[in-house]
């Protein structure tokens, strides 16, 4: 079944929305994104074993548990094409309901017709160069400017370097759960973007153990790599038992203080200046998803490796900041209180 993006976006529309809460499958294959011409947006499963990239070094083969992003250039098929250069010979003829005829068409053709306008528009023919022109500002006018420079080359970005080339295939094939096996023509695509697996892992977060005062980190056991898709979600409340008997429940975001200095130190995900212990200065943390608020105990934080920390909160979800062991930590409160209770937290990492 070959599905064009029109069907996807209207099938779409009845289809539930898919929940981080909810257990699925493993897919028989690689989960992906996939962006089609006129933007609508459909995940995937990618059922080819390998992409063949034609470079001006030679051809190579990306195995497609490797691939990670492949931005597609411009692809004018060989019909389209047709149209297109019969749409220009009307365009520069005499008769002005042709002429009208093939401006209509080029327009509707959009980004495809654009690069033989511009040619058009420099060409010899005084007649067609400056109706070309018109449409070519018509255009403009109506294509955002991305669309209107697409490269001739595609970019495959890989686990461990860029390329830049062409796909030599004209299709992927893909699956759905929803629409079955499916042919992609890649005249039809904008991008493909590797999605996390949906295996999760479940784990708990002690705050009596991991959230007091001695430094002491949770093993995930997760193994993650830079620049692949990591997801955590965490959930339940927690008490932070402060030395004056007054206690308060807290979620994985934690709770906003202010110092009385107003001390603006933080971290940013991934990296950023710490403070004591390795613990960003006080007055300051990164806020899930990233920017910096006000020093909060009981939020659940992160690491890779011994690498830098990073704030995690309910939810995060982005490129892992680098390669290693993930470890979790509850952020302990400055005053010395005492937390108590732990969090439900699920760990995805995109393989």
């Amino acid at each position: 079944m070959r599905l064009r993006p029109y069907h996807l976006l209207t099938l779409a529309a009845f289809v539930p929305a898919s929940s981080w809460g909810q257990e699925k499958p493993a897919p028989e294959g690689h989960s992906i994104e996939v962006r089609f011409a006129d933007d609508s947006v459909v995940k995937m499963v990618l059922k080819d074993g390998g992409i063949d990239v034609a470079t001006r070094y030679g051809r190579l083969t990306v195995p497609t548990a490797d691939v990670r992003r492949i931005e597609f250039g411009l692809r004018v098929p060989d019909e389209t094409a047709k149209r297109i250069d019969a749409a220009l010979i009307r365009l520069g003829g005499r008769e002005a309901a042709a002429r009208d005829s093939a401006i209509a068409e080029l327009l509707a053709l959009r980004e495809s017709a654009y690069p033989a306008l511009r040619r058009a528009a420099e060409g010899k023919d005084a007649d067609l160069a400056k109706r070309a022109a018109e449409v070519v500002k018509m255009l403009s006018e109506t294509v955002p400017a991305e669309r209107r420079q697409l490269p001739a080359h595609d970019t495959v970005v890989a686990a461990e370097f860029t390329i830049l080339g062409r796909v030599e295939a004209s299709a992927l094939q893909a699956k759905s759960p929803y629409f079955g096996e499916t042919t992609l023509k890649l005249a039809e695509l904008r991008s493909v973007r590797r999605l996390a697996d949906e295996r999760t892992t479940t784990l708990s977060v002690d705050a009596a153990r991991h959230g007091g005062a001695q430094e002491s980190w949770l093993d995930t056991g997760i193994e993650v790599r830079a620049g692949l898709i990591l997801r955590v979600m965490a959930s339940g409340t927690i008490e932070v038992r402060s030395p004056d008997g007054s206690v308060t429940q807290v979620g994985p975001d934690g709770r906003n203080r202010r110092t009385d200095r107003g001390d603006r130190g933080g971290m940013a995900p991934g990296g950023g200046p710490g403070g004591p212990g390795g613990f960003p200065a006080r007055g300051g943390r990164a806020a899930p998803g990233g920017g910096v608020v006000s020093s909060s105990a009981g939020a659940l934080i992160a690491r890779i490796g011994d690498g830098r920390l990073f704030a995690v909160g309910s939810r995060y979800e982005g490129e892992a900041p680098a390669s290693g062991r993930l470890f979790l930590r509850i952020y302990p409160d400055a005053d010395g209180s005492e937390c108590v209770g732990t969090y439900s937290v699920r760990v995805g990492a995109g393989r």
